[in-house]
Protein backbone atom coordinates (compact mmCIF):
# COMPACT_ATOMS: atom_id res chain seq x y z
CA UNK A 1 0.00 0.00 0.00
CA UNK A 2 1.43 3.35 -1.03
CA UNK A 3 0.08 6.37 0.75
CA UNK A 4 0.86 10.06 0.53
CA UNK A 5 1.97 12.16 3.46
CA UNK A 6 -1.03 13.44 5.35
CA UNK A 7 -1.90 17.03 4.41
CA UNK A 8 -1.81 19.80 6.96
CA UNK A 9 -4.33 22.43 7.98
CA UNK A 10 -7.70 21.13 6.68
CA UNK A 11 -9.84 19.31 9.22
CA UNK A 12 -12.87 18.37 7.18
CA UNK A 13 -13.84 17.70 3.63
CA UNK A 14 -16.78 16.46 1.62
CA UNK A 15 -16.87 13.10 -0.14
CA UNK A 16 -19.55 12.18 -2.65
CA UNK A 17 -20.77 8.60 -2.93
CA UNK A 18 -22.96 7.35 -5.72
CA UNK A 19 -26.46 6.20 -4.65
CA UNK A 20 -28.89 3.92 -6.38
CA UNK A 21 -30.14 6.82 -8.45
CA UNK A 22 -27.56 8.10 -10.98
CA UNK A 23 -28.80 11.66 -10.60
CA UNK A 24 -28.43 12.02 -6.78
CA UNK A 25 -25.36 11.92 -4.50
CA UNK A 26 -24.91 11.64 -0.74
CA UNK A 27 -22.50 14.04 0.93
CA UNK A 28 -20.54 12.73 3.95
CA UNK A 29 -18.50 15.13 6.10
CA UNK A 30 -15.18 13.74 7.34
CA UNK A 31 -13.41 14.91 10.47
CA UNK A 32 -9.69 14.36 10.92
CA UNK A 33 -7.73 13.67 14.08
CA UNK A 34 -4.02 13.21 14.57
CA UNK A 35 -2.80 10.26 16.60
CA UNK A 36 0.73 10.62 17.95
CA UNK A 37 2.67 7.98 19.88
CA UNK A 38 6.13 6.55 20.35
CA UNK A 39 6.96 2.89 19.59
CA UNK A 40 9.54 1.72 22.12
CA UNK A 41 10.20 -1.84 20.95
CA UNK A 42 11.13 -0.90 17.37
CA UNK A 43 14.28 0.71 16.00
CA UNK A 44 14.13 3.61 13.60
CA UNK A 45 15.76 3.28 10.17
CA UNK A 46 16.12 5.76 7.35
CA UNK A 47 14.02 3.50 5.11
CA UNK A 48 10.95 4.43 7.16
CA UNK A 49 11.00 7.79 5.40
CA UNK A 50 10.53 6.11 2.04
CA UNK A 51 6.88 5.17 1.53
CA UNK A 52 7.86 2.68 -1.17
CA UNK A 53 10.28 0.68 1.05
CA UNK A 54 9.35 -2.65 2.63
CA UNK A 55 10.11 -1.34 6.13
CA UNK A 56 7.64 1.50 5.71
CA UNK A 57 4.96 -0.80 4.28
CA UNK A 58 5.33 -3.34 7.10
CA UNK A 59 5.21 -0.68 9.79
CA UNK A 60 2.30 1.01 8.05
CA UNK A 61 0.31 -2.23 7.99
CA UNK A 62 1.07 -2.95 11.65
CA UNK A 63 -0.07 0.52 12.77
CA UNK A 64 -3.15 0.28 10.56
CA UNK A 65 -4.13 -3.03 12.17
CA UNK A 66 -3.63 -1.50 15.61
CA UNK A 67 -5.95 1.42 14.78
CA UNK A 68 -8.56 -0.98 13.40
CA UNK A 69 -8.42 -2.90 16.69
CA UNK A 70 -8.90 0.32 18.66
CA UNK A 71 -11.43 2.26 16.56
CA UNK A 72 -12.91 -0.17 14.02
CA UNK A 73 -13.57 -3.34 16.00
CA UNK A 74 -17.19 -4.64 16.19
CA UNK A 75 -17.47 -3.59 19.86
CA UNK A 76 -15.74 -0.21 19.48
CA UNK A 77 -17.85 2.94 20.03
CA UNK A 78 -16.52 4.36 16.75
CA UNK A 79 -17.05 1.26 14.61
CA UNK A 80 -19.62 3.06 12.42
CA UNK A 81 -17.77 6.37 12.13
CA UNK A 82 -14.16 5.28 11.77
CA UNK A 83 -13.03 5.59 8.14
CA UNK A 84 -9.41 4.48 8.47
CA UNK A 85 -5.96 6.04 8.22
CA UNK A 86 -5.23 8.74 5.69
CA UNK A 87 -1.46 8.80 6.13
CA UNK A 88 1.38 7.94 8.53
CA UNK A 89 4.73 9.62 9.12
CA UNK A 90 7.57 7.91 11.02
CA UNK A 91 10.42 9.89 12.55
CA UNK A 92 13.39 9.29 14.83
CA UNK A 93 13.04 8.80 18.57
CA UNK A 94 12.66 5.04 18.90
CA UNK A 95 9.91 5.41 16.31
CA UNK A 96 7.71 8.47 16.63
CA UNK A 97 4.49 7.89 14.73
CA UNK A 98 2.05 10.49 13.42
CA UNK A 99 -1.12 8.96 12.00
CA UNK A 100 -4.01 10.90 10.52
CA UNK A 101 -7.38 9.31 11.30
CA UNK A 102 -10.66 10.10 9.57
CA UNK A 103 -14.20 9.87 10.99
CA UNK A 104 -17.53 10.65 9.33
CA UNK A 105 -18.91 12.24 12.46
CA UNK A 106 -18.51 15.57 14.18
CA UNK A 107 -19.43 14.21 17.60
CA UNK A 108 -16.12 12.44 18.08
CA UNK A 109 -13.63 14.27 20.34
CA UNK A 110 -9.89 13.97 20.71
CA UNK A 111 -10.18 13.09 24.41
CA UNK A 112 -12.63 10.25 23.76
CA UNK A 113 -10.31 8.79 21.12
CA UNK A 114 -7.34 9.00 23.52
CA UNK A 115 -9.31 7.24 26.25
CA UNK A 116 -10.45 4.60 23.78
CA UNK A 117 -6.83 3.82 22.87
CA UNK A 118 -5.82 3.60 26.54
CA UNK A 119 -8.60 1.09 27.23
CA UNK A 120 -7.29 -1.23 24.52
CA UNK A 121 -3.70 -1.37 25.77
CA UNK A 122 -2.38 -4.25 27.82
CA UNK A 123 -0.77 -3.83 31.21
CA UNK A 124 2.63 -3.21 29.59
CA UNK A 125 1.10 -0.71 27.12
CA UNK A 126 1.35 -3.11 24.19
CA UNK A 127 -1.11 -3.76 21.39
CA UNK A 128 -0.63 -5.75 18.19
CA UNK A 129 3.06 -6.26 19.02
CA UNK A 130 3.74 -2.55 19.53
CA UNK A 131 4.72 -1.07 22.86
CA UNK A 132 3.44 2.49 23.03
CA UNK A 133 4.27 5.54 25.11
CA UNK A 134 3.42 9.25 25.02
CA UNK A 135 0.25 8.55 23.06
CA UNK A 136 -2.37 11.23 22.49
CA UNK A 137 -4.97 12.32 19.96
CA UNK A 138 -5.32 15.93 18.90
CA UNK A 139 -7.52 17.78 16.47
CA UNK A 140 -4.63 19.83 15.05
CA UNK A 141 -1.14 19.02 13.89
CA UNK A 142 1.46 19.28 16.64
CA UNK A 143 5.24 19.22 16.22
CA UNK A 144 6.97 15.93 16.80
CA UNK A 145 8.43 15.50 20.31
CA UNK A 146 11.79 14.60 18.81
CA UNK A 147 14.68 16.82 19.70
CA UNK A 148 17.36 18.17 17.42
CA UNK A 149 20.67 16.43 16.77
CA UNK A 150 22.89 16.14 19.85
CA UNK A 151 25.99 18.29 20.21
CA UNK A 152 29.12 16.31 19.18
CA UNK A 153 31.84 15.57 21.69
CA UNK A 154 34.39 17.87 20.08
CA UNK A 155 31.88 20.72 20.26
CA UNK A 156 31.43 20.21 24.00
CA UNK A 157 35.22 20.05 24.51
CA UNK A 158 35.70 23.26 22.54
CA UNK A 159 33.01 25.01 24.59
CA UNK A 160 34.62 23.89 27.87
CA UNK A 161 38.05 25.08 26.68
CA UNK A 162 36.65 28.48 25.73
CA UNK A 163 35.05 28.82 29.18
CA UNK A 164 38.35 27.97 30.91
CA UNK A 165 40.28 30.53 28.83
CA UNK A 166 37.68 33.17 29.58
CA UNK A 167 37.88 32.40 33.30
CA UNK A 168 41.69 32.71 33.30
CA UNK A 169 41.48 36.05 31.49
CA UNK A 170 39.02 37.35 34.06
CA UNK A 171 41.27 36.26 36.93
CA UNK A 172 44.31 37.91 35.31
CA UNK A 173 42.37 41.13 34.77
CA UNK A 174 41.19 41.12 38.39
CA UNK A 175 44.75 40.69 39.70
CA UNK A 176 45.97 43.51 37.45
CA UNK A 177 43.26 45.86 38.75
CA UNK A 178 44.10 45.02 42.39
CA UNK A 179 47.83 45.69 41.89
CA UNK A 180 47.11 48.99 40.15
CA UNK A 181 44.84 50.14 42.98
CA UNK A 182 47.45 49.24 45.63
CA UNK A 183 50.16 51.14 43.77
CA UNK A 184 48.04 54.27 43.56
CA UNK A 185 47.04 54.03 47.22
CA UNK A 186 50.52 53.66 48.74
CA UNK A 187 52.47 55.73 46.21
CA UNK A 188 56.25 55.58 45.46
CA UNK A 189 59.07 57.11 47.53
CA UNK A 190 62.05 58.19 45.39
CA UNK A 191 65.11 58.20 47.61
CA UNK A 192 67.39 59.44 44.84
CA UNK A 193 65.37 62.40 43.68
CA UNK A 194 67.46 65.46 42.75
CA UNK A 195 64.72 67.85 43.72
CA UNK A 196 64.48 69.39 47.20
CA UNK A 197 66.79 71.27 49.61
CA UNK A 198 69.24 68.48 50.26
CA UNK A 199 72.85 69.22 49.27
CA UNK A 200 75.71 66.78 49.25
CA UNK A 201 78.49 67.28 51.83
CA UNK A 202 80.99 67.93 49.06
CA UNK A 203 79.33 71.31 48.46
CA UNK A 204 80.50 72.57 51.91
CA UNK A 205 84.01 73.71 52.80
CA UNK A 206 86.06 72.08 55.49
CA UNK A 207 85.17 73.17 59.02
CA UNK A 208 87.56 75.60 60.77
CA UNK A 209 87.45 76.43 64.47
CA UNK A 210 88.09 80.19 63.96
CA UNK A 211 86.20 80.63 60.76
CA UNK A 212 82.71 81.55 59.91
CA UNK A 213 80.25 79.16 58.33
CA UNK A 214 79.04 80.19 54.91
CA UNK A 215 76.56 78.18 52.93
CA UNK A 216 77.52 77.42 49.36
CA UNK A 217 76.30 80.08 46.96
CA UNK A 218 75.54 82.61 49.70
CA UNK A 219 76.61 86.29 49.52
CA UNK A 220 79.50 87.60 51.59
CA UNK A 221 78.67 89.75 54.58
CA UNK A 222 80.34 93.18 54.19
CA UNK A 223 80.78 93.46 57.94
CA UNK A 224 83.28 90.63 57.79
CA UNK A 225 85.65 92.62 55.59
CA UNK A 226 88.95 93.69 57.21
CA UNK A 227 91.16 96.44 55.84
CA UNK A 228 94.59 95.51 54.66
CA UNK A 229 97.64 96.83 56.56
CA UNK A 230 95.54 97.97 59.46
CA UNK A 231 93.80 100.56 57.33
CA UNK A 232 90.40 101.88 58.06
CA UNK A 233 87.37 101.04 56.05
CA UNK A 234 83.84 102.18 56.35
CA UNK A 235 82.91 98.97 58.17
CA UNK A 236 86.09 98.72 60.33
CA UNK A 237 86.15 99.13 64.11
CA UNK A 238 89.06 99.97 66.39
CA UNK A 239 88.99 99.20 70.07
CA UNK A 240 90.46 102.21 71.96
CA UNK A 241 91.61 100.00 74.80
CA UNK A 242 93.79 98.03 72.49
CA UNK A 243 95.62 101.14 71.25
CA UNK A 244 96.64 102.31 74.82
CA UNK A 245 99.82 101.16 76.42
CA UNK A 246 98.32 101.18 79.85
CA UNK A 247 96.90 97.69 80.13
Amino acid sequence: NTTSQHPSSSTSTEVTRPSSSPTTTTQVQLTYFFLQFRILNKNYTVSLQDISSNDYKQMYDQVTQMCNMVYGCPTCPTRDTYQGIVGIIFSQGSIVTDAKLSFNSTSVTAQSLTDQLASKLNNDNTINGLRLSDYKVTSTVEPNPTSGPPVPGWGIALLVLACIILLLLLIFLLILIILTCQRRHHGNMDLFSSRGSFHPMSDYSTYHTHGRYMAPGSRDNPYNEISENGGNSKFSYTNPAMSSDNL
